[in-house]
């Protein structure tokens, strides 16, 4: 289907439940019994080299003793292996025998059975117990035609998976962004708190961005499976920043090459932004400990730093440390970024330079839309109440070690 029109090229107006097409293939057979929650003895992992899932698999050996299934697009087992200890090296920041409880398996979401023969696959479907679903492709600027196959397809292809021989949890990594549509971003309910863990997502017209449409998709088919009988947790996920001990950080997604770009143009835009900096190592664990609750089976957890921040004490903080930024109008701070020799963001001006709403750019919406106090995580904080995961350190303790992990190149 051609979704793309010159009247509606972000589809905005397109009805996304029409995505939601819950396959007759995907169900369960004979007596559901459900697994050992508490105690899985063999866990299916995607995305285990990504930053999120490099985390989740270090924290899942070592508060289980599962053996745990890496899905992994390689050539071979061998080069697999390899990058699974290459992120744990490079994220940890130390010397790591890989136990012989992590398991490499080649395969690809995007494909039919999750790329794996059907041997191979049907195998795995009778010795799994349990699945973390955290793959999908985060880029903020490409259209849902592109992360489809991976972010929906790839869903689909996990569904099947735990619906066959025996029921298999799924613990779904989703983000806030199924929340962004042009409704929320322009005309709030609650700006106090918005969007709490049980709040409808619907409706699926005006998503706005290809990532934000297909995670939409992708939850609803989750939730779909839930009806079906297929035991399923969703954890949303807000702004996720580095390591709160390390401040070992990723420096491949937007936000990271957002702050790098102004840091080195000297220059920021004036937004609205409220930030919530949330450690990947809080996210782990808080991922962790809740999905081995039985209590917890079919809830939606946020998993969100409540401690906000906004984007001017954000730049505040970072010529405190000693990096000068000046805060400027939008417009101005687009003109100074054209006239940079070289700088990260300007891969984005197409982005930030298109009208999109309210005579703003599509960026300049995403960055004021993603406001880290439109979600409430009361709710995860009482699940987590026994645990010690929510103490989050403060925000400028936290900036700091970012700074010095990830920026200390480009002091004047």
């Amino acid at each position: 289907m051609d979704y793309m029109t010159e009247q509606d090229p972000f589809l905005l107006n397109y009805d996304f439940s029409k995505e939601v097409n819950f396959r007759d293939d995907i169900h369960l057979k004979g007596k559901i019994i459900l697994p050992n929650i508490e105690n899985p003895k063999k866990i299916l992992l995607t995305a285990a080299t990504g930053f999120i899932g490099s985390y989740l698999l270090k924290t899942l050996l070592l508060e289980t003793n599962a053996t745990i299934f890496c899905l992994t697009r390689s050539g071979n087992i061998n080069e697999a292996f390899q990058r699974i200890k290459e992120k744990l090296v490079t994220h940890f920041d130390t010397t790591i025998n890989l136990p012989d409880r992590i398991m490499p398996v080649i395969g690809d979401l995007s494909k039919p059975l999750l790329g794996l023969p059907p041997k191979q696959f049907d195998y795995l479907a009778k010795e799994v117990d349990a699945i973390y679903h955290n793959g999908a492709i985060s880029n903020s600027i490409a259209s849902y035609q592109e992360l489809k196959p991976v972010n929906v397809d790839g869903t689909h292809e996990v569904l099947l998976f735990a619906s066959q021989h025996k029921i298999k949890p799924i613990y779904y990594i989703s983000s806030f962004s199924v929340f962004l549509s042009v409704t929320s971003f322009v005309k709030p309910k609650h700006p106090s708190k918005l969007f709490d863990e049980d709040s409808s997502i619907d409706p699926g017209k005006g998503l706005i961005g290809g990532y934000t449409q297909s995670k939409w998709v992708a939850e609803k088919l989750v939730m779909s499976a839930r009806k079906k009988g297929i035991p399923a947790v969703i954890f949303r996920l807000g702004r996720i920043t580095g390591d709160s001990v390390t401040g070992v950080s990723r420096t491949d997604d937007f936000f990271s090459k957002y702050l790098l770009g102004c840091i080195k143009l000297k220059h920021a835009p004036i937004t609205k932004e409220v930030i919530g900096l949330t450690p990947v190592d809080f996210v782990s664990q808080a991922i962790s400990y809740l999905s081995r609750k039985v209590q917890f089976i079919n809830q939606n957890f946020h998993i969100t730093n409540p401690n906000t921040i906004t984007w001017e004490q954000m730049i505040e903080i970072i010529n405190q440390i000693g990096y000068p930024v000046k805060l400027v109008p939008f417009d101005d701070w687009i003109e100074t970024l054209r006239k940079s020799k070289q700088n990260v963001l300007k891969q984005f001006l197409p982005a930030f330079s298109t009208t999109f709403l309210n005579n703003q750019s599509l960026t300049e919406v995403l960055i004021n839309g993603k406001r880290g106090d439109m979600f409430s995580c009361d709710k995860t904080k009482r699940a987590l109440i026994d645990s010690n995961i929510f103490k989050f350190p403060e925000n400028k303790t936290l900036i700091r070690k970012y700074i010095k992990h990830y920026l200390r190149d480009i002091r004047n």
